[in-house]
């Protein structure tokens, strides 16, 4: 099989640093997306070496998304099989039969464009950025998704799932909640409830928040998966892992949130490995995977 990486002026600076080692990161993880290319080629389509030379990320979470399935027993299929020369989401699993399409959101464009931070400056974290840019991913593949049901690419009977990298815009650590499920779930913050007379910790719960104001005023909903319109999506998956910083078992820095009105439901533990969460009437679930 041909390398990765191929010779010439493209417009992925990342794909042009990497090749040439004039970026001692990123080309640390240039022997670990030669693997991921050489053994998960297959599952993706045949155009990912011309797309990776134009947005090497994105193509980088396809393959992973396929490493971290197929590695966990999720049984993929070819693109040769599935698609048959049709468009379609980017990896089909069967037993059940999932069609699953990988995003990867970047910083934006505009006023509510996440911003770099400047190095060795002391910075609050971005929150309601982060969760516009995975806001907006979700609504995107899920649009794409109903597309490809009423082409009939997708059957009724056929879960979907849409996994989003957070790669380009994961910045540093995360929440008990994650900032994720702060865009999918209408939840916020831990609360916690306090007795007035004694002052002890009586209880405790998730705030409820269902949308995020952008600069300009408008509200973005957050609670898609409370939506009748997004019943077609049964699940997203979620992870931060870059070609440079991954676990050694495949998987394991996955979250999966379950959309619990979904059209076709996944069952919980569809993904073996993983930190899985789902909403439960109005209570907010998680149960750590091991395989």
């Amino acid at each position: 099989m041909d390398s990765f990486f191929r010779l010439g002026s493209f417009p992925c600076p990342i794909y042009c640093r990497t090749r040439d080692k004039t970026d001692e990161h990123n080309t640390s993880g240039r022997a670990f997306i030669e693997t991921l290319w050489r053994d998960y080629a297959t599952f993706l389509d045949p155009d990912v070496l011309q797309r990776a030379t134009l947005n090497m990320p994105a193509v980088f979470w396809e393959l992973y998304v396929a490493q971290a399935l197929h590695s966990s027993g999720i049984n993929l299929q070819s693109q040769a099989r599935t698609k048959q020369n049709k468009k379609g989401p980017d990896l089909f699993a069967i037993n059940p039969d999932v069609w699953i399409e990988a995003v990867m959101p970047e910083m934006g464009y505009g006023p509510d464009a996440m911003q770099l931070e400047k190095l060795g400056v002391a910075y609050e974290v971005p929150v309601d950025p982060v969760i516009l840019r995975l806001r907006n991913a979700f609504e995107t593949k899920a649009r794409l998704m109903m597309e490809y049901i009423q082409a009939k690419i997708v059957q009724p009977e056929q879960a979907t799932v849409i996994a989003i990298g957070g790669t380009m815009i994961a910045g540093i650590g995360e929440a008990l909640i994650p900032r994720i499920a702060k865009a999918l779930l209408g939840v916020g913050d831990p609360v916690l409830h306090i007795g007035l007379t004694t002052g002890r910790a009586i209880d405790h719960s998730i705030e409820h928040r269902d949308g995020v104001s952008k600069k300009s005023g408008i509200v973005v909903k957050t609670d898609p998966f409370l939506d009748p319109q997004y019943a077609h999506i049964s699940a997203v998956i979620h992870s931060a892992c870059n070609w440079v910083t991954h676990p050694a078992r495949p998987g394991t820095d996955f979250t999966v949130f379950y959309n619990e009105n979904a059209n076709v439901k996944l069952p919980q533990g569809w993904l073996p490995v993983c930190e899985e969460y789902w909403r439960e009437n109005d209570q907010f679930r998680s149960a750590r995977l091991e395989g």
